[in-house]
């Protein structure tokens, strides 16, 4: 339903059908000054009363955002809430775009210049048909002209309620009326009182809530506080004499020896005989010597038993006690439980709430300090958001305070629950006592009554037999006592003998038709298929399947089935041996569990698989379990378990082959590729990789190749090469069958050689700096490479490799997901089984190793022209791995031009040229880009022939190839390392996509002379002398061609070669690279470029301080540059100049060797330095000058005043310096403590942590708490230690402004104390240095330790 202001208020139009809402928004007229549309349902999990079409058509006039989607699906049809009380906030604008970048549509009276924000919100409301509270949802989309003051809001929610207030307030309140608002900021007012409407609903009725809530809580908790809970009442002897009497001997009210034998015992002549025998023989005058000790008509024993009425008073007193806990019932403990879960909820939703309403603040604080606000309203805004932020922290305050007062609910819930609890479990345990001694009581009673039953019985018997005997008169005369014992005996008085307990036992459990059938028919459902040592297809069962079937009930079951209960715990086997469980019950041996059990320490399912060794000897059932444990213990993918392991060759991997991915036969000893497909249940890393590639070494020869390769993967990873080098996952081999394996990542886009083959070239300038960008990933993968680790003790050696074998067939390529361009893919170094690891003491140093790579692209020093260098040891170090990348290079530039046929052709001319050289033994088939001494003249002339066919709009090629030729396919010691190379390029590829890279260098086929250095130089340790500054050149005046000559079609070679500049021009040769190395420093080496517009430059002496005003000066000289035209490069030059500056490009280097580093400026701007401030604005753009380049997102700039606010993001240094320039200086001194507290609490975030360097621009007057900034560093060297992280990883540079003592006292406090040794590394992460100190030592003062230690 839109509702829309006009004069009179509002206006309001109820939307029925798709038809209506495009007939009310086609009336080709301007939007209202303020538009309301309202979204609303029968409840909150109700369809919305908005068709599919209409929203759509909604969405797309408004121009609502797709990202108001993850708000809107919180609303909808559904049994249950959605997404858990989830809120969110979602805020842009187009303040900073382009004009072009924006839709303006002044018909409808949109200037494009808006600002859009969207929140979802919830809170609980009154239910008053169920007579309860629910939390309902709220989601809204705001958008606002800053140029034309129009106001857009789209609210959903089910009820009425929101738009209810609104109408209300627009009708009473002329703050709500935009008509009466005068000017664009009175409207922007308006808006912020309309989100006050949204935002004090998610606070309003949660006092009503929780103090009903908390009554409900009262009653339950206060029955139990109050409860009266007498004594323990005390078992009735008899009763705990029975319960602790095992056999159940016990009996009450009888005596402990009966005097009559049990009737289970009866023997009828002691019962009669004897007795009638005794009467007869005192009638017969023949009295028996005991006549006077066994009565004729034995009685009932008197027992001396408790009257059973005390008994039962007893009992009805003990009942009577607990009637007081007849109050409390489960039903209490579960109502608890429910308000237990309605608290949490609650909590949840303030807690997102409050989340949501500071973004809402800073979105808006943000937005009225932007430069680009609209100036005539911006000073009147900013209180308005002044204003509106106050009133949402009132909010904020008020949430915060219901969130206390939740958990103070929550936690006397709790308390209430352990008590309510206890008196249930007291009751229960009392009323048990009672009803077992009741039941005692009554098993005393019954045999009382089954004994006297027993006397009578027997006196019974003996009258029978006395009646019998004396009825017939003449029976006593005849007879002898004799016979009348005969005929007494022959009275059926029988007596059943005694049970045989064996008779009622159950039949011992058929295993095969329980628990075990059940289990192997689980087992044959979830067989999966892998691949074991011997490449064979066998199936197993995956540890997740076994984990989902073992229940404690199903351990049960199996333990229960037996004759004989398994007398182990099912808890226990569950945790420790379900593998091994589940072998035994498979294979029918379940009981030998007790055994596994009494052994964990060496047998549990950690040391699976088992040998015959590790099994009893002699047991029966060792061979059935060795045959089947395969089946139960898959390789497991972890990281303790497939590095360099050697397994079973029956271990089964989880694995399913695919293609073979070697095309060709290989050579003996060669490794096999295989695309393999890993199985859903093996363990990260593995399980997210899904398709991987197993490298398999078989055979004895390749066994060398495959322990070589597997210790460089192994060691590469003590170094962090996240993202260029080639992942691995595993390696481990088979025992007694010569195979192994190492399983690294599949590359979807196959090697760089398939690439070329099959990608077309690069056609506009943007598609040339995305491709050499992406290769620059390369250099990262040599610097991991050749700087692994350093060694933490005092000996400076540190560990580095070198590759050898770099080639276009050892570099793959992974496409990015949603690529935009062909070239948006990443380029990662692989195969390392040539490669040699090792320790060396100084940069430069040489490895010795035997092993040869790759002929084509391997350096002059390496190349193995005689047949006895192919056995012998030769010296490599990190430069045969730039000259290596530098072929590549080559070969890459002249496809990028030429494509795959011009590549050929390069090819060809490398092998014509070196077929001539006859004194190399390969001449007829090589074709590397060298003599084996010096690079060939094939390779300039055939850069110098592309280049005049390049793409017009291709400005980067030229300056790629020149840095190919000068510091990668050079001499040995006039190579620059991957870093330094990589700066290089950088700068390039920056220059070309800012359209500064329009100047033509000098061609590589100008270069007339030719280097003959030794393939070794005589010694290593002499330094390797500076490069000179690159003086500039003019452009060539060549004419070029008129058009772009057909790629299709091979191009014909020129063999001469095209010089713009005449030979006499080049400078000779410097003697010096000849002469051998003294003790003296090397001379600085000419610049192998001539500059005809004046004298070549000189570099400043090595122990020059370079000064901030210097620096900045040049700055200044570069930026007026830009006022006027001038040449070409002229800026860029002047950018050179800066970086030639001692000292000034080896921070750079150091800088840029973490790529993603963040750069942080926190300005002091209280009182004491605003004397000091121009001074630190001109230092802080120098230093941002020079450290820009590693920060990819951008620099932070804090005001120390305001270090709880968002960072102001600066890509250039002058942004820096003019964002210090508005700082407002502060009264009062620096709270330092807290502005860096403020800091690390966004930079020390696990998981989310990247190389950073605060740089803290300050005199050192503070607030009194250099001790608290003392503790914040140590906590930051905790951070660093405790996550492995190196201590070049965070660096606090203190520069100091002024010399006031107490700062100067302070900083070097800090400089000298704030350090710390580790049994990994040692923290040293503090420099201070004085503002006109040498600007590299400020820019790297704690990254480098040297420099750090300057003074």
């Amino acid at each position: 339903m839109p509702l829309s202001h006009n004069s009179l208020g509002y206006k309001q139009a109820t939307i029925a059908n798709p038809a209506a809402l495009e007939k009310h928004l086609g009336q080709n007229s301007e939007d209202p000054h303020y538009c309301m549309i309202f979204i609303q349902s029968k409840n909150s999990r109700s369809p919305l009363n908005s068709s599919h079409q209409s929203f759509c058509y909604l969405s797309t006039f408004y121009q609502i955002p797709a990202s108001f989607l993850d708000l809107l699906f919180s609303f909808g049809q559904n049994p249950e809430p959605l997404d858990y009380h989830m809120t969110g906030f979602n805020g842009s604008d187009t303040l900073d775009s382009l004009k072009s970048d924006i839709v303006e549509i002044p018909k409808l009276g949109r200037s494009g210049r808006e600002h859009v924000v969207q929140y979802l919100l919830r809170s609980v409301e009154w239910d008053a048909k169920h007579s309860k509270w629910n939390i309902r949802q709220m989601a809204v989309h705001h958008k606002y002209d800053v140029i034309t003051g129009k106001a857009f809001w789209l609210n959903i929610k089910a009820n009425s309620i929101m738009q209810d207030r609104l109408k209300e307030s627009i009708t009473h309140d002329p703050k709500f009326n935009p008509t009466l608002a005068k000017g664009l900021a009175s409207s922007f007012a308006t808006t912020l009182m309309i989100h006050l409407v949204h935002i004090e609903w998610c606070d309003e009725s949660w006092r009503q809530c929780i103090n009903e809530l908390e009554e409900k809580i009262r009653v339950v908790l206060q029955k139990a506080k109050t409860a009266s809970v007498g004594q323990e009442p005390d078992l009735h002897a008899a009763a705990v004499k029975a319960l602790t009497n095992r056999n159940g001997a016990a009996t009450f009210g009888a005596p402990e020896k009966p005097t009559s034998p049990s009737p289970a015992c009866f023997n009828p002549y002691e019962a009669i005989g004897k007795p009638l025998t005794s009467y007869l023989q005192s009638a017969l005058g023949k009295p028996s010597p005991k006549a006077h000790a066994t009565p004729l008509l034995p009685l009932a024993h008197k027992t001396p038993a408790a009257p059973m009425s005390e008994t039962d008073d007893n009992l009805a007193k003990r009942l009577k006690s607990l009637k007081a806990l007849e109050a409390f019932s489960v039903e209490d403990l579960q109502l608890l439980h429910y308000l237990g879960e309605q608290l949490e909820n609650y909590r949840l939703v303030m807690l997102l709430n409050r989340q949501t309403l500071r973004d809402i603040s800073e979105h808006y604080q943000d937005l009225a300090a932007r430069d680009n606000f609209p100036s005539e309203q911006k000073a009147e805004c900013e209180r308005s958001v002044a204003s509106f932020v106050r009133r949402v922290e009132r909010v904020r305050k008020n949430l915060e305070i219901r969130v206390t007062q939740i958990e103070s609910l929550r936690a006397w819930l709790q308390e209430g629950k352990t008590l309510l609890e206890g008196i249930l479990q007291y009751r229960s345990v009392q009323v048990s006592h009672i009803f077992t001694e009741s039941s005692h009581s009554q098993s005393a009673k019954m045999e009382r009554i089954a004994y006297k039953t027993e006397q009578e019985t027997i006196s019974m018997h003996i009258i029978t037999c006395v009646t019998l005997a004396f009825l017939p008169g003449t029976f006593v005369a005849t007879n002898t006592p004799q016979e009348i014992r005969q005929q007494a005996s022959r009275i059926d008085i029988s007596v059943n003998p005694p049970l045989n307990p064996q008779q009622h036992l159950k039949t011992p459990f058929s295993m095969a038709s329980g628990p075990q059938e059940k289990f192997c028919r689980y087992v044959e459902s979830k067989r999966v298929n892998g691949v074991n040592g011997h490449g064979e297809t066998v199936a197993y069962v995956s540890g997740p399947d076994l984990e989902n079937y073992w229940s404690q009930a199903n351990v049960d079951d199996i333990l229960d089935s037996h004759d004989r209960r398994i007398q182990e715990s099912s808890i226990y086997i569950t945790r420790n041996f379900r593998h091994i469980f589940s072998t035994l019950v498979y294979t029918g041996h379940t009981q030998q569990i007790s055994w596994f059990c009494r052994h964990v320490r060496s047998l549990s399912d950690l040391h699976l698989p088992f040998s015959l060794q590790d099994l009893p000897p002699n047991c029966t059932w060792s061979t059935s379990f060795l045959e089947h444990q395969w089946m139960f213990c898959p390789l497991s993918f972890t990281l303790d378990t497939v590095f360099k392991r050697t397994l079973h060759s029956k271990h089964i991997l989880p694995v399913a082959y695919g293609e073979c991915l070697t095309d060709s036969p290989r050579p003996s000893g060669a490794a096999t590729l295989w695309r393999v497909h890993m199985q859903s249940e093996c363990t990260l890393p593995l399980s997210k990789a899904g398709t991987v590639v197993f490298k398999i070494y078989e055979g004895a020869s390749a066994q060398r190749l495959y322990k070589a390769e597997a210790e460089a993967y192994s060691q590469l990873l003590r170094s962090n090469n996240e993202g260029y080098i080639t992942k691995h996952f595993a390696s481990f081999s088979f025992e007694g069958i010569e195979k192994s394996i190492i399983v690294l990542e599949y590359a979807e886009g196959g090697s760089l050689l398939d690439f070329l083959r099959r990608t077309n070239t690069p056609f506009t300038l943007d598609e040339y700096c995305l491709l050499w960008s992406r290769l620059l990933s390369l250099f990262d993968a040599l610097h991991a490479l050749h700087d692994i680790c350093r060694a933490t003790t005092s000996s400076h050696w540190s560990l580095s490799g070198v590759h050898q074998d770099i080639q276009l067939s050892n570099i793959l390529v992974f496409p990015q997901k949603d690529k935009s361009s062909r070239f948006d893919v990443t380029f990662k170094l692989a195969d390392f089984g040539l490669a040699k690891i090792g320790r060396i003491y100084s940069q430069g140093d040489s490895l010795i190793t035997s092993k040869k790579g790759n002929r084509m692209y391997t350096s002059p020093e390496t190349y193995s022209n005689y047949r006895v260098q192919d056995h012998a040891s030769t010296e490599i170090s990190a430069a045969c791995d730039i000259w290596s990348l530098g072929a590549v290079f080559s070969d890459i530039l002249v496809w990028s031009i030429t494509g795959e046929s011009g590549r050929e052709e390069y090819r060809l001319k490398r092998q014509e040229e070196i077929s001539n050289k006859l004194h190399l033994r390969a001449s007829k088939h090589d074709a590397c880009f060298h003599d084996g001494a010096s690079r060939l003249a094939a390779v300039d002339e055939f850069h110098n022939y592309v280049l005049q066919n390049k793409r017009g709009n291709d400005h980067l090629s030229p300056h790629i190839s020149q840095l190919i030729i000068e510091f990668m396919l050079t001499e040995r010691f006039r190579r620059l390392n991957a870093m330094q190379t990589k700066l290089r390029v950088d700068e390039q590829i920056q220059k070309a996509l800012n359209g500064q890279g329009r100047e033509t260098p000098v061609s590589p086929g100008s270069f007339t002379y030719e280097w003959h250095s030794p393939p070794i130089l005589p010694s290593t340790s002499t330094p390797t002398p500076p490069l000179q500054k690159r003086a500039t050149l003019p452009s060539t005046t060549e004419p070029r061609p008129s058009h772009i000559p057909d790629r299709s079609v091979r191009q014909s070679y020129p063999m001469e070669t095209r010089n713009p500049i005449s030979e006499g021009s080049v400078p000779p040769k410097p003697p010096y690279r000849h002469e051998p190395p003294t003790e003296s420093p090397a001379p600085e080496p000419v610049s192998t470029l001539t500059n005809h517009n004046g004298p070549i430059a000189t570099s400043a002496p090595t122990n020059a301080v370079v000064t901030v005003d210097q620096v900045y000066q040049l700055l200044e000289q570069k930026d007026r540059l830009l006022l006027f035209s001038g040449p070409l490069g002229a800026k860029a030059d002047k950018g050179a100049e800066i970086m030639d500056l001692p000292g000034m490009e080896e921070a750079r280097s150091k800088i840029a060797e973490a790529k993603g580093r963040d750069q942080i400026m926190l300005i002091d701007n209280f009182g004491s330095m605003e004397e000091h401030k121009p001074k630190a604005m001109k230092t802080a753009r120098v230093i941002s000058y020079v450290a820009k380049i590693a920060d990819d997102n951008g620099m932070e700039v804090f005001a120390a005043s305001e270090t709880a606010k968002k960072p102001v993001i600066c890509t250039s240094s002058g942004k820096v310096e003019k964002v210090i320039k508005k700082m407002k200086t502060v009264k009062g001194k620096c709270n330092m403590h807290k502005c860096l507290d403020d800091i690390l609490n966004r930079v020390l975030v696990v998981g989310q942590f990247r190389p950073t360097s605060i740089y803290i621009y300050t005199d050192g007057v503070w607030e009194p708490a250099e001790d608290g900034v003392k503790l914040l560093i140590s906590r930051a060297i905790d951070f660093l230690d405790r996550h492995g992280y190196k201590s070049s990883a965070l660096m606090f540079q203190f520069i100091r402004f002024g010399n006031d003592p107490t700062g100067t006292e302070r900083l070097d406090y800090l400089d000298d104390q704030c350090k710390r040794q580790t049994k990994t590394d040692h923290y040293d992460i503090v420099d201070a240095k004085h503002c006109d100190e040498h600007v590299p030592d400020i820019v790297i003062g704690s990254i480098s330790r040297w420099h750090d230690e300057k003074t």
